[in-house]
């Protein structure tokens, strides 16, 4: 009878908090409160301060008792104000027996960018090593109880890769609380889905975003519609410290899932990229 006795008593500390809105994070029992000081002083976490942008240079996370549970900051002497945190900001997403608690961090400096991911637990925090940042893409929350359980949530970094941009995905191991690329990823989302072709043109295409892959060398003419239905590169998870890890892609490898009448082709490189009809600047990858 013990270990039922101890998973309901798991669960009755996770419940969902129903008490007033008191700016706490509140789940598994516990109040979290997010602190911001430069030199000392506590200064807004974000928004405005003195006439400019909040300036951070260490913030706190306390539990309902005053404990401090984590706390990060910038210590080196002589500090400039491009590397200070201009924003803090804290949040709790996922279902009641496996929240997560996220503080997004930003700063003029990306070196200082980045997020920290914790699992919420009746014990405290326990945080994903390392923190996954998405260097020069945008970090993202997504949704879906039925593609990343048990969490029901999972992480995104949107990247603009010059001509289109796409999303790829990350996901949450909260057994071992990591973060890794999500697997399966055939085809990243685009978040554009059509071009025009300008003109006349021909391009090379592949059966899979392989060059050993199968090729032809379909024509296209002016005004034809193709559609856009994913793209893909190479991922990497760049590990910088025990906490911090940045995900980047290989722009060099970056392909593109079209169709045309009909058939699902991947084409690579700018000129058949700007061939079907694509504005962009290759030199943002």
């Amino acid at each position: 009878m013990l270990l039922p006795l101890i998973t309901g008593l798991a669960l009755a500390l996770c419940a969902p908090y129903t008490g007033p809105a008191d700016g706490a994070i509140h789940a598994c029992g516990h109040a979290w409160r997010l602190i911001c000081t430069l030199s000392g002083s506590p200064v807004p976490c974000s928004g405005t301060h003195a006439g400019g942008p909040a300036a951070v240079d260490q913030f706190q996370v306390l539990d309902e008792n005053g404990q401090v549970a984590l706390t990060r900051g910038i210590f080196e002497p002589h500090t400039t104000a491009e590397e200070l945190f201009t924003s803090v900001q804290i949040s709790s997403m996922g279902f009641p027996d496996h929240e997560l608690l996220e503080i997004g961090v930003e700063s003029k400096s990306r070196s200082r960018s980045g997020t920290y991911d914790f699992l919420i637990t009746p014990a405290g925090l326990e945080p994903f090593r390392p923190g996954v940042s998405c260097g020069d893409g945008q970090r993202q929350q997504l949704s879906n109880s039925n593609l990343w359980k048990p969490i029901g949530m999972a992480a995104a970094c949107e990247f603009n890769a010059g001509y289109f941009r796409f999303q790829a995905v990350l996901q949450y191991d909260p057994d071992h609380h990591q973060i890794g690329i999500a697997p399966g990823n055939a085809a990243f989302d685009t978040f554009e889905n059509r071009a025009t072709v300008p003109g006349p043109s021909r391009i090379r295409a592949w059966s899979d975003h392989n060059r050993s892959a199968s090729s032809s060398l379909p024509t296209l003419h002016r005004g034809q519609i193709v559609r856009l239905t994913g793209a893909w590169a190479p991922l990497s998870l760049e590990t910088t410290d025990p906490e911090t890890a940045t995900l980047r892609y290989d722009s060099g490898n970056l392909w593109l899932r079209i169709e045309i009448r009909g058939r699902t082709l991947w084409i690579h490189g700018d000129h058949d990229f700007r061939a079907i009809g694509l504005q962009g600047d290759s030199r943002l990858r």
